[in-house]
């Protein structure tokens, strides 16, 4: 194709079939496919048609570029750069910012990139990737240093008065203090949060005992005086939250398998994700969903 602007299209939609046609694509009960966090053939492979899978993408692309291009005349600006330096913004410019950071260790993005980079041949810078990653020499300290770099760019350049809302989840506390300490010490306090519950769960969440999948929305504003609030102890604390706010509302933490023949079981991601959430403003975490899953 001699057409740059046909031809990077055309590339564009090739790369977005990785999800669907390889044999990494995950077979989920409740119909289509996804790409998994790792290298490894999963348990239940979705084998689909390349050429007709290429059909339908192609022409997901060709309406969403139509439609765009017809009624949206507002200027739009797209970047792909590390989130520690946004000097091409001013400051006090945005009214909203909304952020996905990696969840710790969880997914080596870079890593998962490379099919779709290699086809691309433009690979990721991964200094700045912030991530807990032992082959890039990247512990929980170096994670939080480049949170908060991220944060702070975005503290820079959000007017006064705007929400900064953070996407995350993870199973260990010590993850979940770095990424409070980020927040706080980029200039944020955590307002709000709630849960997310993303309703497709993984393979591993079906047949593996209480997987993590909970995400929690952080709703943080520039500081402002609040009042510290302190927890009373780890164990003490969390058998008073789980009498007080899980059991009479128990029905709603009880898992119902529709697709596997499994006893019903109590969602201990359910209620982790309900203690970080009344947790994660108040001060350090120190109950790991392990922990939780013991103390249960």
């Amino acid at each position: 194709i001699e057409d740059p602007s046909l031809k990077s299209k055309v590339l564009f939609t090739i790369t977005s079939l990785y999800q669907r046609v390889t044999l990494l694509s995950e077979f989920r009960f409740w119909g289509g496919s996804g790409n998994i966090a790792n290298y490894n053939v999963p348990s239940v492979i979705n084998e689909q048609n390349v050429f007709k899978t290429f059909y339908r993408k192609a022409r997901t692309i060709y309406f969403y570029l139509r439609e765009t291009e017809a009624k949206n005349n507002k200027l739009v600006s797209v970047s792909t750069q590390s989130a520690c330096d946004l000097s091409q913004i001013k400051d006090k410019t945005i009214d909203y910012a909304f952020t996905d950071p990696p969840f710790g260790g969880n997914i080596n993005y870079s890593e998962m990139n490379y099919i779709w980079e290699s086809w691309l041949q433009v690979f990721t810078d991964v200094d700045e990737e912030a991530i807990i990653n032992k082959y890039q020499g990247k512990k929980s300290e170096q994670y939080g240093i480049l949170l908060t770099r991220a944060f702070k760019e975005i503290n820079r350049v959000l007017k006064d008065d705007s929400w900064f809302t953070v996407l995350f989840h993870n199973s260990s506390e010590k993850v979940w203090n770095v990424l409070r300490s980020s927040i706080e010490d980029s200039g944020f306090s955590i307002i709000q949060s709630q849960t997310y519950d993303k309703r497709h769960g993984t393979f591993k969440q079906f047949v593996s005992n209480n997987a993590v999948g909970y995400d929690l929305v952080l709703h943080c504003r520039k500081k402002r005086a609040l009042a510290s609030l302190k927890s009373h102890g780890p164990f003490g604390d969390i058998r008073q939250f789980v009498t007080s706010e899980i059991v009479p509302r128990k029905e709603a933490f009880r898992v119902h398998y529709l697709h596997v023949n499994r006893e019903d079981e109590y969602d201990y991601r359910k209620m982790y994700s309900e203690w970080i959430k009344r947790e994660i403003g108040r001060g350090d975490i120190e109950i790991s969903f392990e922990k939780l899953t013991r103390i249960g």
